[in-house]
């Protein structure tokens, strides 16, 4: 009886040896599996926000409306650069432009000058600035908008500082559009909400009234979103877990607490919007717009149309005349 206690209780501990054994390389694996996941991560997030900044191109003066070179500092102290076009005549209202990631100023390239003209004959201003690490700007980072808002709320200081005009319409594209949005979030709704906003908001003698209109170009769901798309042009694998982790890096980076819920901004903004977008091949619209007219219907404009993204098209490059028609029917619409 000794005998087979004996002889059973080694078998047990036999087992349970081999059970922790097992248990230590599974665990020393996973242990690996991570330690391998961070790094890639990090150097995924590294070459997404520290990409080479494309560089202004140059016009002739009988290709650009006339304007003046401008420069002027984000929240942060970032030195921000960019062009300011005076409106031909009194002018109806200043529209800021926000460029999307990957590009300048000349969100469309050498075909931009062309939607320039044709908001400055319209009797716009039309201040078109460099974000961080964009163009002929400062700055070490690209953060998809999470940090972008503070350049986008210092170029709406800009403009109410060497305007006439009482307000200004933000013009996004892409990831521009999520900035815009941002911007517009964390400026206090009145005088009463200037505790509740970062200092460096608060001193801004701006409230959220001040923003009258939006135009929005291809805006996304989430800047996390706009990382993804980055990290596939980049030839990155935007792949599970990375397609979490590196935008989590990106918001850590950019010191921000959480994701940027933009359909849920865009659908709080009650003033007028006009949302351009293509269709995507199964015609199903984005989450943005869908909420967006669901619950802001009468002050939502809309513009769709099908673009063969393979190709590189863009919207505005499509059909510039159609393009500019549809901004130019929406904003003689609300600033007659």
């Amino acid at each position: 009886m000794d005998t087979y206690t004996s002889i059973h209780g080694m078998r047990s501990q036999s087992r349970a040896s081999r059970a922790l054994r097992t248990a230590a390389v599974l665990l020393t694996a996973v242990a690996l599996i991570c330690v391998l996941v961070a790094a890639l991560t990090f150097r995924y997030a590294n070459a997404t926000m520290r990409r080479e900044p494309k560089v202004v191109e140059n016009f002739s003066s009988n290709v650009m409306p006339g304007y003046s070179i401008v420069g002027f500092k984000s929240l942060d102290g970032t030195a921000l650069s960019g062009w300011f076009f005076p409106a031909k005549g009194t002018p109806r209202g200043t529209v800021v432009m926000v460029h999307g990631d990957s590009v300048n100023r000349l969100q469309f390239g050498d075909a931009t000058p062309a939607l320039y003209k044709s908001l400055v004959d319209r009797k716009f201003n039309v201040l078109s600035f460099d974000l961080r690490h964009s163009g002929d700007s400062e700055g070490r980072l690209t953060t998809y908008g999470y940090d972008e808002w503070e350049d986008v709320l210092a170029a709406v200081d800009y403009a109410r500082k060497t305007t006439t005009t009482t307000g200004v319409v933000l013009y996004g594209f892409g990831s521009g559009a999520g900035a815009a949005l941002a911007a517009w979030e964390q400026l206090p709704a009145t005088e009463a909400d200037r505790n509740e906003v970062p200092s460096s908001v608060a001193a801004l003698p701006l409230l959220r009234d001040y923003v009258l209109a939006m135009m929005l170009d291809g805006p996304l769901d989430s800047p996390d979103d706009s990382i993804r798309l980055a990290m596939d042009r980049l030839g990155l694998p935007s792949f599970f877990p990375f397609s979490a982790t590196v935008p989590l890096a990106v918001r850590l980076s950019a010191g921000a607490s959480s994701e940027y819920p933009l359909a849920a901004l865009a659908s709080r903004f009650q003033r007028p919007m006009l949302v351009l977008e293509t269709l995507p091949a199964d015609g199903k619209r984005s989450i943005l717009l869908a909420e967006r007219l669901r619950l802001q219907p009468e002050t939502t404009t809309v513009y769709e149309k099908a673009v063969d993204g393979s190709s590189g098209a863009t919207l505005y490059g499509t059909d510039p005349k159609a393009y500019q028609a549809e901004l130019t029917e929406f904003l003689d619409q609300y600033f007659p």
